[in-house]
């Protein structure tokens, strides 16, 4: 029996106890009355949940509605693993969505999504010698097996699609992810079947499928096993989230805010690691199917190439003509300009005697420079580094990272800082390193870095600590930490890696740089990332400078920056694969 019996209206408004068919419902109404009901459909990013306790199940609705009197009461706690669930469940829609064109901040560190909605208990499942909850005791309900759930809710919200009533998920969802088993899927199953029985498709992890699907046997419940998020996403939405981005671009004010959307995303950027891929997916289906205007069209063209920039050192820039980069606000003028001009560095497009002229104008230095001027000013250092003039270089990041200080814009910081870490290693500056270092220190007493800018940062500078024979057992296992951090972007884990290598070689710890290249090695084959294989090829470049294939592949893989260093490396008379390990910027 159960221990909380709905009211009829709980039972209209929850799609998964599907009212025509549950046996509480006959206490209501009779048979021909239970034809007229039908349930409520789902609201964007409502799902169901399931937990247990001392061998009972209970049912749990996540909602995003307004409640009737019935529920109110039924309200519940989630508690602090339920809630970091959550967090990384957005965590790993923002990396694994394949079509993202969203607002900025509903993607951000800070949106308003990383407050679970509400939940209310809806049903008790109570085996065969089991008693019933107090129903009055349960406030809070906890644990990570919720992630699965909670991703599909999420996906659900930010596409704008219902997930189907029939759809139900449990497993642990890691921040790259990943899908993991959980605990008493066996008895979460059962209460599946007889309490949701509108629910007919079970997702769970690839290892809980043996165990779900003897519990479902002679049920009509189907168990699909998931490894990882994102077929999770291609079993329950297939291309929905196309369809309904084709379905905004029909709407003239819906196509011009999703236009705004992206060249927002892309030109302001985002304090977390997204899927770019994702991003170029939506310029591109913007491009092809929808009618744009000359503003338009620069704006989703711009966004692609930054998108596919970030993505894999990609992309084709427009410039835009001088009328319409001066229709924008000066701020969004400068923005525009650093992005150009990053993309000259790392794609090698457009050409750095088309960029020169039109930076100049607009670099501003000292005391004037707000933090326009000052992204600008950073982006101008990390070309001239592959540029030819590396000492120049350093000095702009380490003006744009004091500039950052002095406005007190701390979050603007990391990258500058980032480079310009790299670059005092590269150039074997032990002063400026020690610089840089002490304001690093600075900032991390203060709290004022996010997880994504610090690994950045960090990275960076245990690397230059290598480079200048400086590095401490605690640097190493900083680093090892990072390259185990599987949700953190490839240029931080495989950047990792290869500083580790290199210090083993320099110490003689051949075995320890053998087993990491062998790691390099099996990443680039199984997992086909570019970044590995690119890592590989500058390991085996630091190794022997005069490796023709491994220079062959960074140029092939990453031919913006590796191009230029080789054109500079060719006019200053210095050995091509020294010069490209020592300035390759990532």
């Amino acid at each position: 029996m159960e221990s909380m019996l709905p009211s009829l209206d709980p039972l209209r408004e929850l799609a998964w106890l599907s009212p025509s068919q549950t046996p509480a419902f006959a206490l209501h109404r009779n048979v021909e009355e239970q034809t007229q009901e039908k349930p409520k459909p789902l609201n964007p990013g409502e799902t169901l949940l399931v937990a247990t306790h001392n061998g009972v199940a209970s049912l749990f609705a996540l909602v995003r509605r307004s409640l009737p009197e019935d529920l109110q009461g039924s309200q519940i706690e989630l508690g602090y693993e339920a809630k970091q669930a959550w967090q990384d469940a957005f965590i790993a829609f923002r990396i694994c969505a394949p079509i993202l064109w969203q607002n900025r901040h509903l993607l951000s560190p800070k949106s308003p999504l990383l407050d679970p909605p509400r939940v209310i208990k809806i049903a008790d499942f109570v085996p065969h010698g089991k008693c019933a909850h107090d129903s009055r005791q349960i406030g809070v309900i906890d644990g990570r097996s919720f992630g699965l759930a909670f991703f599909l809710a999420i996906a659900s919200k930010l596409f704008g699609i219902s997930l189907p009533a029939d759809i139900a998920g449990f497993g642990w969802v890691g921040r790259d992810g990943s899908i993991k088993p959980v605990d008493d899927v066996a008895l979460k199953t059962r209460a599946l079947i007889e309490k949701a029985v509108a629910v007919k498709r079970l997702l769970v992890a690839k290892e809980n499928c043996d165990e779900a699907q003897d519990a479902a046997c002679g049920s009509s419940l189907e168990v699909i096993p998931v490894a990882h998020v994102k077929e999770a996403l291609d079993k329950v939405f297939g291309d929905k989230p196309q369809k309904v981005l084709l379905k905004h671009l029909r709407s003239k004010s819906e196509k011009e805010a999703v236009v705004k959307n992206l060249f927002d995303l892309t030109c302001n950027g985002l304090d977390a690691y997204i899927a770019w891929g994702a991003v170029a997916n939506a310029c591109d289906l913007v491009i092809k199917k929808a009618r744009l205007d000359d503003r338009q069209r620069f704006e989703v063209g711009f966004a692609k190439a930054v998108a596919m920039r970030h993505k894999s050192n990609t992309g084709d820039m427009p410039l835009p003509d001088e009328a319409l980069l001066k229709a924008y606000p000066l701020p969004v003028r400068l923005k525009v300009m650093a992005h150009l001009v990053q993309h000259c560095a790392d794609t090698g497009s457009p050409q750095f005697e088309q960029v020169e002229p039109m930076v100049s104008p607009m670099l501003v230095r000292g005391k004037e420079a707000f933090v326009e001027h000052l992204r600008l000013l950073g982006a101008w250092g990390r070309l001239l580094a592959v540029c030819g003039s590396p000492q120049e270089a350093l000095d702009c990041e380490c003006e744009a990272v004091q500039g950052f200080l002095d406005l007190m814009e701390v979050s603007e910081v990391s990258r500058s800082l980032s480079f310009a870490f790299r670059l005092s290693g590269a150039l074997e500056d032990k002063k400026t390193f020690l610089r840089l270092k002490t304001l690093k220190d600075e900032l991390l007493a203060f709290g004022a870095l996010d997880e994504l800018s610090q690994s950045f940062i960090e990275v960076a500078e245990k690397g230059a600590l290598i480079r200048l024979n400086m590095a401490k057992l605690e640097d190493l296992q900083t680093l090892g930490n990072l390259a185990d951090k599987t949700y953190l972007p490839e240029e931080v884990r495989y950047g990792a890696i290869r500083a580790l290598t290199l210090y083993f070689r320099n110490t003689g710890a051949v075995d320890k740089a053998n087993s990491l290249v062998s790691l390099l090695a099996r990443s680039a084959q199984e997992h086909g990332g570019d970044f590995a294989t690119i890592t590989l090829a500058l390991v085996q470049l630091d190794e022997n400078p005069d490796d023709k294939e491994a220079l062959s592949t960074l140029e092939r893989l990453d031919p913006g920056p590796v191009s230029h260093l080789i054109r500079t490396a060719t006019k200053l008379g210095e050995r091509v694969g020294k010069y490209v390990r020592t300035f390759y910027p990532y």
